[in-house]
């Protein structure tokens, strides 16, 4: 069986996001029902922390059904952000989250963005 591949690009809050879908990547023969692979990638800023993925990746696999109850894999993520980033974690920079403006790895040059809840 040969795997289809489809790459979706979106902007999220000022992030452009690829996203990598493999709707059949496992066979239900195996599993019993269609499980999919899904892929996040902050590619600008390049790994931006995001309310679903600290270091700006995220994979999953899944079954298909989810995907497509929720529209495609571009709404199922757009769907993900919007819940994950109405958390108190991703909106409280104090409370251990994962805000572009806070986060940057050790071994990376980061730029810092202001935050519009900042200023007053």
């Amino acid at each position: 069986m040969k795997r289809t591949t489809e790459i979706h690009r979106m902007d999220w809050n000022g992030h452009l996001l690829e996203i990598t879908y493999e709707p059949d990547w496992l066979p239900s023969c195996i599993t019993g029902q269609d499980f999919a692979h899904l892929q996040v990638r902050s590619i600008y800023p390049t790994d931006a922390p995001l309310p679903i993925a600290p270091n700006g990746f995220y994979a999953h696999a899944l079954p298909v059904s989810i995907i497509t109850a929720a529209g495609g894999p571009v709404n199922y993520i757009d769907v993900m952000l919007s819940v994950e980033s109405d958390t108190q974690a991703w909106r409280e920079p104090d409370s251990g989250n994962m805000n572009i403006s806070r986060t940057c790895p050790s071994n990376a040059t980061c730029m810092t963005l202001d935050d519009p809840r900042e200023s007053g």
